[in-house]
């Protein structure tokens, strides 16, 4: 903390960590060892990436600035049961931070404001590859390019203004929930499926064939 400098920074405590007022010049890395825990920065100046490899139950910024990518992938952090494993970490961001980067998901993932309720945009998120419960959005989202087959859950009130996939996937699927979230483009030629209660703007594939709907699903 005090402002002070930093190349790189990893957080390493199992116990989870709160921290806050420096500037790192290079990468900052939750590690897996942080296990489930939860880790709160506040007042951090991050100018390379910023690498989620341990966590759980929050990774909260607040007034933060991040001006690189986010990496999610915690498939592989320390965990007492093998159920925790696959377990959702919750990145968390407050309306005073700013990110100018990509958010690139390669593991189950919640993205939220802080305090819920809030609203902020998070400007780009890549799904990077398929993995087994998928991405929940709690957040509006302006791009979102995936690039593995997921399950994308979009929150009640919530919207993706540009969503779009990899060519050739065979299970893409976004559940829309409250019946006011809202994709309003989607580029696809890929399988997709649409469920849940909510509405979707326009779509692009290059096969009709190629959406599958729920009956409360707008279009």
């Amino acid at each position: 903390g005090n402002g002070r400098k930093y190349d790189d920074v990893k957080i390493t405590a199992s116990s989870g960590a709160d921290i806050s007022d420096f500037t790192v010049y290079g990468d900052l890395t939750i590690e897996k060892s942080v296990g489930t825990s939860s880790v709160t920065l506040t007042d951090i100046d991050v100018r390379g990436n910023i690498y989620i490899y341990g966590g759980q139950d929050h990774i909260t910024f607040k007034n933060c600035n991040i001006r690189k990518d986010i990496i999610s992938d915690t498939s592989d952090r320390d965990v007492k049961s093998r159920s925790a494993k696959n377990e959702f970490v919750k990145i968390r961001f407050d309306e005073d931070t700013k990110f100018a980067g990509r958010l690139r998901v390669k593991g189950n993932t919640s993205v939220e404001a802080y305090p819920s309720g809030k609203d902020i945009t998070i400007n780009g998120i890549t799904v990077e590859n398929a993995f087994d419960r998928g991405l929940i959005l709690r957040a509006d989202v302006n791009t979102l390019t995936v690039n593995g087959n997921c399950i994308i859950t979009l929150s009640s009130g919530k919207t993706i203004n540009n969503f779009s996939t990899a060519d050739g996937l065979t299970d893409v699927r976004v559940a829309l929930e409250g019946g006011n979230s809202l994709v309003k483009n989607i580029n696809t030629n890929s399988k997709l499926y649409l469920t849940g209660n909510g509405n979707v703007g326009n779509i692009i594939t290059n096969d009709a064939n190629n959406i599958s709907k729920e009956v409360n699903v707008k279009v």
